[in-house]
């Protein structure tokens, strides 16, 4: 659970139970000066060098799994089809037995296919990317020694594991996060859990084995939202190590073919 560089940070100090926190439960029953000695961190956050330094060693705070592809990768996409393929063993058998103009008609389709399947792909990705870079969600962190009143907004993808971030109604949480301070704070999780009702978070540690990593008080997650209230945290995963990133990770992979799809290859 805790980086590397957290535990480098602390060798110079009396061995704490949160050097030795491996998971979420252990992490969740630590008090909140325990949480921040194990990433070596304070509350008043982390310095400018030592959040580059983090920066360095832990990937952006983003759960974007899948790259951009390459044209030529659309354009091959578009060519592996059953009927695509079918039709061009046509042509190609039409053209041999001199039927020139069913070939021409065969090859026809197969280029406007193609190309068709081809454009649409090219021009939905710009499009994603363009719609993407109008939503800049910023998120409140303590940073540079500063006291705790006095923050700045920086881009999500900035974030590193043992940074100091402020919560307040209508913010999106912007990391996992433990709590170390909180007040009247209600969050909707339902983008994670399903649930619907807000649940109210506190700082207080909770030691209950029986409970799941989202039912803890002084824990929250990617994905989620504060309602009221208002909360100081400590960041303790970031991007894809996140609970909503490795939902996104282990679904991310080959695209699954339609039923129009699967249609159109029993046809072939």
């Amino acid at each position: 659970m805790f980086p590397r560089h957290a535990r480098k940070a602390t060798l110079h100090t009396r061995a704490t139970p949160a050097t030795e926190a491996r998971s979420v439960a252990e992490l969740a029953a630590l008090t909140e000066d325990e949480s921040l000695t194990g990433f070596g961190s304070t509350r008043q956050g982390l310095n400018a060098a030592e959040a580059a330094a983090r920066m360095a060693t832990h990937s952006p705070n983003q759960v974007e799994h899948r790259g951009r592809e390459g044209w030529w990768w659309s354009l091959w996409r578009a060519l592996r089809n059953l009927l695509v393929i079918l039709l061009l063993v046509l042509a190609a058998v039409a053209s041999a037995t001199g039927d020139l103009r069913a070939a021409t008609v065969m090859s026809t389709m197969v280029v406007l296919g193609v190309l068709f399947r081809f454009l649409r792909e090219s021009r939905a990705d710009p499009a994603a990317a363009r719609l993407q870079a109008l939503i800049q969600v910023t998120t409140t962190v303590v940073r540079d020694g500063v006291a705790r009143d006095v923050a700045r907004d920086v881009a999500l993808r900035v974030l590193v594991p043992g940074g100091i971030v402020r919560v307040a109604a209508g913010d999106l949480v912007p990391a996992d996060v433990r709590r170390i301070e909180a007040k009247d704070l209600y969050v909707y999780r339902a983008p994670l859990t399903g649930e619907s009702l807000l649940v109210e978070k506190s700082e207080q540690g909770d030691s209950r084995p029986e409970l799941a990593a989202h039912e803890r008080s002084c824990l929250c997650f990617l994905g989620t939202s504060g309602q009221s209230g208002a909360a100081t945290a400590l960041v303790i995963a970031t991007g894809l190590e996140t609970a909503f990133g490795k939902v996104v990770a282990s679904i991310a992979g080959p695209e699954h073919s339609t039923a129009f799809d699967r249609g159109v290859d029993r046809f072939t």
